[in-house]
C-alpha cells in the first residue's frame, strides 16, 4: 500500500461496502494542508481478567490486567470517511500466573510470556448514522512457560470484530455491551467522548496446536472511552 493511499475493496464486495466502509491507510502529511474539517479520534481500553488451563498433566489459573490507547485521524471522503492510524501506546500490562505439575508448583509473570497483548482498531462503520468502531486485543497465550499445549488467551472484542472473526464472542457478553460506537450527531460536535464497558465469561475445549485438547476458562472486565475531536 503507499503512503497516504486507501485501501478499498474490489469487485462484487466493493458493491457492498462502499456505502459504509471507513477505510483505511498509511498516516497522511500532516501540516496546514490537510483539508478541514478533520477528527482527531482516541481510543483508551482497560482490562482485567483471569484464566484458567487445564492440560492433560498440569493445571495453570492466572490473573492479569492490560491498559492501551490508540490515537487515529478521519478525513471525509464523499459518503465515506477515511481512517488513518497514527499511533498506539500501552499503559499497562502484568500478568501472573500459578502452574501446578506433578514436580512441583511454580510462578510465572510477565517476564515469562512469549508475547504481550495489543490493541488494534480494525475500522469504522457508519450504521444507521452511527460511527462504530471495530476494535480487538489480542496476542497472548496461555500457559505462560514453556508448555507444548498453549492457546491463544481470548481477550476483548467488539460486537462488530466479535461475531464471526472472534469464534462467538458477543454470545458471552454477560453484563454491559461490547459494542463501540458514536452517535449519528458525533462528527458535528467540537468535542464528544463516550465510556463504554462490558463483562465476558466463557469456558470451553480448545486444541492446542500439539493436537491436545485442552480445559481453557477465561473472564474479563473492559472499560474505557473513545473520543472524537474536531478540526476546522
Amino acid at each position: 500500500m503507499s503512503r497516504g493511499t486507501p485501501a478499498r475493496p474490489s469487485g462484487r464486495l466493493a458493491i457492498v461496502l462502499a456505502p459504509i466502509a471507513i477505510l483505511l491507510a498509511a498516516a497522511p502529511p500532516s501540516g496546514p494542508g490537510r483539508a478541514a474539517p478533520w477528527w482527531e479520534a482516541r481510543v483508551a481500553i482497560t482490562v482485567r481478567g483471569g484464566y484458567g488451563v487445564k492440560a492433560p498433566t498440569a493445571s495453570f489459573t492466572g490473573e492479569y490486567t492490560y491498559g492501551a490507547r490508540w490515537a487515529g485521524i478521519l478525513e471525509r471522503d464523499g459518503p465515506d470517511v477515511l481512517l488513518y492510524h497514527a499511533r498506539s501506546e500501552e499503559r499497562e500490562w502484568g500478568v501472573r500466573e500459578k502452574a501446578v505439575r506433578p514436580e512441583g508448583t511454580a510462578v510465572l509473570t510477565e517476564k515469562d510470556a512469549a508475547g504481550r497483548p495489543a490493541l488494534r482498531v480494525h475500522y469504522v462503520l457508519r450504521l444507521d448514522g452511527d460511527l462504530v468502531f471495530d476494535i480487538s486485543v489480542g496476542g497472548l497465550q496461555v500457559p505462560l512457560g514453556p508448555c507444548p499445549d498453549r492457546v491463544d488467551l481470548d481477550l476483548p472484542a467488539s460486537r462488530e470484530h466479535g461475531g464471526a472473526a472472534a469464534g462467538g464472542y458477543d454470545d458471552f457478553v454477560t453484563a454491559g455491551t461490547n459494542r463501540i460506537a458514536l452517535g449519528a450527531d458525533g462528527m458535528e460536535k467540537k468535542t464528544v467522548e463516550k465510556p463504554f464497558a462490558w463483562e465476558w465469561k466463557r469456558e470451553r475445549w480448545v486444541a492446542a496446536a500439539t493436537g491436545t485438547t485442552v480445559r481453557l476458562a477465561g473472564a474479563h472486565r473492559v472499560s474505557g472511552t473513545i473520543t472524537l475531536i474536531r478540526h476546522d
